[in-house]
């Protein structure tokens, strides 16, 4: 930072020097400003502003992190949307396609629950068209939509790869809930591109991006612990060995590793809790809270294949004592013991 005397216009100019501008640079491409134009005018607007709080007699550090506070990441991508949305006719129509058909979808998905719970005819045909409206129309110009906003390494086949998982583990589901032949094979094909494809391909792609062992800790962390709460859901649902475990270490990479180190990220560059850390804390949680769920009710049912006639009672499941005291102990109330 230079500084200088000009008595004509104002006390003291100052200007940032070339590591000052490049960090606000490379803050600004994180935002993912895709537009080179607007990416440069950005820029050279936020450099104006910075220099002018260091007039004030603020340090880079205090001045910067003010301009930060009140523009924002989000603000930056909000005024690239807005432009786009102004110059470009295929992405305005794309935008508008995502929000009629996302509104659509829903709406379809949420009334054929309640036809389903009341037993209405025309149920089945509602759930079917929402997730074809959802699967095929809003999820793809959803994908095609972020595809266009990114410069990632890899962008394009990270791209259709995640379509061809999600369109797969979105039928699978329509599969499971119209109990249609195939629904295994076809959610299963789905968590293979998810699991073994898309996401350690997104790994590699944010350890390349990655500036710092922060930064590495987050990829590592969170995709790795998606990866395997991912594999835990997979596993529990075929009834495969070993889903405990991976959901445990799972829960442990999220809670305890990734949303701290996130947490911390986000509050040295906004200074302040923002929206993003927030929506990223209830995501966690409530994925953590539905798997644990699931991991309960496939269990439950486990318990019920195993011991068909206790599905309607209240008696406990019959335990073996034996590797607690030596002797085979196989009793249930109100049946007499058997020792052997």
């Amino acid at each position: 930072m230079i500084c200088i005397m000009d008595i004509k216009t104002s006390p003291e100019i100052c200007t940032l020097n070339i590591e000052q501008i490049e960090r606000i640079a490379s803050d600004v491409r994180r935002a993912r400003i895709t537009l080179s134009h607007l990416a440069d005018d950005l820029i050279d607007h936020i450099c104006c502003e910075v220099e002018s709080e260091l007039g004030k007699g603020k340090n880079f550090e205090e001045a910067y992190r003010n301009i930060r506070q009140q523009a924002g990441i989000r603000r930056l991508k909000q005024i690239q949307e807005d432009s786009q949305f102004l110059i470009d006719k295929n992405y305005r129509i794309m935008k508008m396609t995502m929000k009629i058909t996302g509104n659509v979808s829903l709406a379809m998905l949420g009334l054929a629950t309640v036809m389903r719970l009341f037993h209405w005819p025309g149920a089945n045909v509602v759930l079917v068209l929402g997730f074809i409206v959802l699967a095929l129309v809003f999820f793809p110009a959803a994908i095609w939509s972020n595809h266009r906003d990114t410069k990632m390494r890899l962008s394009r086949t990270l791209h259709s790869l995640i379509m061809v998982g999600g369109i797969l583990l979105m039928a699978g589901v329509l599969f499971k809930v119209m109990h249609w032949p195939g629904a295994g094979v076809v959610i299963g094909s789905g968590w293979i591109v998810v699991i073994l494809l898309f996401l350690p391909l997104l790994l590699y792609a944010k350890l390349k991006e990655a500036g710092n062992g922060k930064q590495r800790l987050m990829a590592w962390s969170g995709i790795g612990g998606i990866m395997i709460f991912e594999l835990s859901t997979m596993f529990k649902m075929f009834h495969w060995p070993g889903a405990n475990v991976l959901m445990i270490v799972g829960s442990i990479m999220l809670i305890s590793v990734f949303l701290p180190a996130y947490t911390g990220a986000k509050l040295k560059e906004a200074g302040r809790v923002t929206g993003s850390v927030i929506f990223v804390h209830l995501v966690a949680v409530y994925l953590v809270i539905l798997t644990f769920l699931l991991a309960v009710n496939v269990s439950t049912a486990e318990t019920a294949v195993l011991f068909p006639e206790r599905e309607n009672s209240n008696e406990p499941v019959p335990v073996n004592t034996e590797l607690i005291t030596g002797q085979s102990d196989i009793s249930t109330p109100g049946s007499p013991s058997v020792n052997y």
